[in-house]
């Protein structure tokens, strides 16, 4: 059974309160391999902000790294070609030089 656009919305926002693990994520079978890209893309955005946050001393939670690996690791595992998981960025925000 597919999740309903609102449901899914939900869960692509805010995806560590839906998900206990990026693992969770990739096993979703209501999801298509581009929402789960789509959840996992977020919750990547969400762990290195809280990177940032830690490196800057504003948060202390000492997980953000090891997360922001299981991630990569779960998007890694859907096996999207390139075009369509867009480009992957070297600084930890994930944007652009």
């Amino acid at each position: 059974m597919k999740l309903k656009n609102d449901e899914y919305n939900e869960r692509r926002d805010k995806p560590a309160a839906f998900y206990k693990t990026p693992q969770d994520v990739v096993n979703d079978s209501r999801l298509n391999k581009l929402q789960k890209l789509a959840i996992l893309r977020q919750w990547e955005h969400d762990a290195r902000e809280l990177q940032v946050a830690e490196d800057e001393g504003m948060h202390d939670s000492g997980q953000s790294g090891n997360r922001l690996h299981e991630i990569i690791i779960a998007i890694e595992s859907l096996d999207i070609d390139q075009k369509e998981k867009g480009h992957e960025s070297p600084i930890k925000q994930g944007g652009t030089h």
